[in-house]
C-alpha cells in the first residue's frame, strides 16, 4: 500500500480545546489589615473587579486603580472586621498590567499597601484549517483565525510511523487568512500530518490530516463473455476484498484518532477489458461490471462511499495489439481514498456515486 496526498481532500478531525478560567488572586499586606482579591481572567466584553476584605475595622480607605490609561478611584468610609466590598472596572482586549495602592487608617494607625497585576481579557479562539489550501510539498497551508496568532506546530508522520516532518514556525500577529511556510514534505510518503496552534496567551486549537491511499489487492472476477452477472463461485473474491476494505478502514481510524466515522474515505471501482471488441462496447461492458461489483460491496454496509466508472480498453494492465484476449486486461481497480484516485482521469469518464 502506498500514501497518496492529495492537496484537495483531505480527512480531518478538528480539536479545539479553550479554557478560560475565572481567577481571583489575594493580595495580603505585611501588617494584614486587610487582603485584596484580583480578578485576572475574564471572558471579552465582561468587567474585572477588586474585593476589598477587611481584616479588622477601618475607616477612610481610598483604592487608587491605575492601567491602560484608565485609572479609578474608590473610598469605604467605614468598613468592620470582616466586611467585604468588590469593585468592577472595564478593561480592554488581551493583556493588561494594572497598579493599586491603597491607604487606610486602622484604629489611630493609618497603613497603605500596593501591587501590581495583569487581567487577561478574551474572546473565543477560532481556527479553520482550508484543506484545499494545504499544500505539504510545497510546504504552505492557511489557517483562518478570528484571533492573533503565536506559533504553530507541525509533525508529520509516514505510513511506517517514522516521523518526516518537524517544524516550529512563528505565526504573524494578525486575523484572518494566515500562510504557514514550513518545511516541504515529499507528498508521496506522508500519511498523517499533526498541527497544533497556539495563541500568545497559550490557548491552543489542534487539527490532524490523513491521507489514505489503497489499491486493495484481490483476485479479480470472471464474468461470463458479454455478462455481467456475478455468478456464485465468484462472489467469495468478493467477500475477502470487503474483509481487506474493512480492515484498511479500522486503520485509518486508528491513524486519524478516531473509531466513529469514515472521514470522507471513497471506495472507486475501475472496471477495464482486453481489446476484444469495439473500444465503445468495451466501456460500457466494463461500466455495466463495474457498477455489479459496487452494487454488492454496498450491500456489504461498508463505511465508504462508493463510486463507479468504466474505462474499457484504455488502462491495460498488459499491452496488446487490438482483438487480442488478454486475461489480465479483464480486470477491475479498487480504490479506497480519501483524496482522488491517480492516473484515472480520462476524457468521459466520470465517476458514478452509487
Amino acid at each position: 500500500m502506498s500514501p497518496n496526498v492529495s492537496p484537495c481532500k483531505h480527512a480531518f478531525s478538528n480539536i479545539i480545546i479553550l479554557t478560560i478560567s475565572l481567577v481571583m488572586i489575594p493580595f495580603m499586606t505585611l501588617a494584614n489589615p486587610w487582603s485584596v482579591e484580583a480578578k485576572q481572567e475574564v471572558p471579552l466584553g465582561q468587567k474585572s473587579r477588586l474585593t476589598f476584605h477587611a481584616q479588622t475595622s477601618l475607616k477612610n480607605v481610598k483604592i487608587s486603580l491605575k492601567g491602560n490609561s484608565k485609572s479609578y478611584e474608590w473610598t469605604i468610609k467605614k468598613a468592620r472586621k470582616g466586611q467585604k466590598k468588590s469593585f468592577s472596572f472595564a478593561v480592554p482586549e488581551g493583556r493588561s498590567d494594572w497598579a493599586t495602592n491603597i491607604i487606610g487608617v486602622a484604629g489611630n494607625e493609618t497603613i497603605t499597601s500596593s501591587f501590581e497585576f495583569d487581567v487577561l481579557s478574551l474572546g473565543d479562539l477560532k481556527v479553520s484549517l482550508p484543506t484545499d489550501a494545504v499544500r505539504l510539498g510545497a510546504g504552505k497551508l492557511v489557517l483562518v483565525t478570528n484571533r492573533t496568532l503565536a506559533q504553530a506546530e507541525l509533525n508529520g508522520f509516514d505510513h511506517d510511523g517514522a516521523q518526516i516532518l518537524q517544524d516550529l514556525v512563528e505565526l504573524p500577529a494578525k486575523k484572518g487568512r494566515i500562510t504557514v511556510d514550513f518545511e516541504p514534505v515529499p507528498e508521496e510518503r506522508i500519511r498523517r500530518v499533526e498541527i497544533k496552534v497556539t495563541d500568545p496567551y497559550g490557548r491552543w486549537t489542534a487539527f490532524r490530516l490523513v491521507a489514505w491511499y489503497v489499491n486493495i489487492p484481490h483476485d479479480d472476477v470472471v464474468f461470463e463473455t458479454g455478462r455481467w452477472d456475478i455468478e456464485p463461485d465468484q462472489s467469495k473474491k468478493l467477500d475477502a476484498v470487503v474483509v481487506k476494505i474493512k480492515e484498511e478502514i479500522a486503520t485509518f481510524r486508528k491513524e486519524l484518532g478516531r473509531s466513529d466515522v469514515g472521514f470522507g474515505l471513497n471506495l472507486y471501482i475501475a472496471g477495464c477489458t482486453d481489446t476484444v471488441g469495439s473500444a465503445a462496447d468495451n466501456i460500457t461492458l466494463s461500466r455495466h461490471r463495474a457498477k455489479a461489483i459496487a452494487q454488492y460491496f454496498k450491500a456489504k454496509t461498508l463505511d465508504a462511499r462508493i463510486y463507479y466508472e468504466g474505462y474499457g480498453e484504455s488502462l491495460l494492465a498488459v499491452p496488446t495489439a487490438d482483438n487480442v484476449a488478454e486475461e489480465k486486461n479483464r480486470r477491475a481497480l479498487y480504490i479506497l481514498t480519501n483524496t482522488q484516485p491517480t492516473g484515472l482521469s480520462m476524457p468521459g469518464r466520470t465517476w458514478r456515486p452509487l
